[in-house]
């Protein structure tokens, strides 16, 4: 298992709304009411072929977008009182992978629509400023925009606008249930997790460092995963954070992974600590037992994945319910002192 956590997912559940279908030649001046609870319906073209794409926008910057590979992205709210929204991604040999939390936990990722900025431009009546061409086909009277986006130059043309309530009402932006394979959810710093994991943290701060953010993970296939992750980070981090799309650990991070001790990776990395690793058969890593401030005794394990010195890469604790790893630089003499602080989130 790697030590740094990226990508998965979060179902969303939403009922199938009423569409009301508009003739897809008509037109619209102005950013009226009717314009921002239209869902447009395109085809997509990048002019020298490279790309080809069926989208679906609306004005609030909800999009899906379908490849003839079969491969789907979407950009959807999980409820309709959710502040976080989820980016998904579907693949038909691995299905829909979620990922669900703030516009930064997201990253860049919710700007993956090719037509979104310029259906937004036409509909609300500044396409000629905002460098939209807007022409009508014959026979068919479609309606195409032209436009250049990310250096592509695009050609989308408007199949259909339908009428929507709230994208979570939708089918066409709802991830369904049953095809997703891994999750990856944001949470507050010590909010408990969805799934049947009994997580452990430092609390809001410890020394200099302090908690940023927190991530659940769950995978279930082609094995069953369910990790929580809390990550420390310094002042010096300046808001970066693993956690983010596109950013390195800065220095000084510290992840606090939970996943239930009788798992499957948890057993495989405890019979690793014991000496025995696939066909491998060695000495067992040293451990010592240690008292939590709840007055739980626990086994800790100073990891050797990066040697045998005086600063390891973290090191393990074994509970009777979880396998907590703390990943990060640490002075061995600093890990037992280090792995009392450990509590548990109630």
């Amino acid at each position: 298992m790697t030590r740094r956590w990226k990508a998965a997912f979060y179902p969303a559940l939403a009922a199938v709304t009423v569409l009301l279908v508009l003739p897809a030649g008509s037109s619209l001046a102005g950013p009226s009411r009717a314009a921002k609870d239209l869902v447009y319906k395109l085809s997509v073209s990048v002019a020298d072929g490279r790309e080809r794409a069926t989208e679906w926008v609306t004005w609030s910057g909800f999009w899906r977008s379908e490849r003839p590979d079969g491969g789907i992205r979407m950009y959807t709210k999980t409820s309709r009182s959710a502040i976080h929204h989820s980016y998904a991604t579907f693949y038909p040999n691995t299905g829909f992978s979620v990922r669900t939390g703030s516009a930064a936990f997201l990253g860049s990722a919710v700007d993956g629509s090719l037509a979104l900025a310029a259906v937004k431009s036409y509909a609300g009546g500044n396409a000629t400023r905002d460098g939209v061409e807007v022409t009508t086909t014959t026979p068919e009277g479609k309606t195409q925009l032209r436009f250049t986006v990310r250096g592509l130059r695009v050609v989308a043309t408007i199949e259909e606008r339908t009428g929507l309530i709230d994208p979570t009402e939708s089918a066409t932006f709802r991830i369904p249930e049953q095809q997703v394979t891994s999750v990856t959810t944001e949470r507050f710093p010590g909010e408990r997790p969805a799934g049947d994991v009994r997580p452990y943290w430092f609390g809001m701060k410890f020394g200099q460092r302090h908690v940023v953010t927190a991530i659940e993970h769950a995978r279930r296939r082609p094995i069953r995963e369910l990790v929580y992750v809390a990550l420390y980070e310094l002042p010096s981090a300046g808001g970066r954070s693993s956690a983010l799309p596109g950013q390195g650990a800065p220095v000084g991070e510290l992840q606090v992974s939970s996943q239930p001790v009788k798992s499957t990776l948890a057993q495989r990395a405890i019979n690793a600590f014991k000496g025995s690793n696939g066909g491998l058969r060695y000495k067992p890593w040293p451990r010592t037992t240690v008292k939590l401030r709840s007055g739980e005794r626990v086994t800790v394990v100073p990891s050797r994945s990066e040697g045998i010195g005086p600063v390891r890469a973290g090191f393990s604790v074994i509970t009777k319910s979880t396998l907590v790893g703390v990943s990060g630089s640490v002075q061995l003499k600093n890990i037992p002192a280090l792995a009392r602080k450990l509590r548990r989130i109630n």
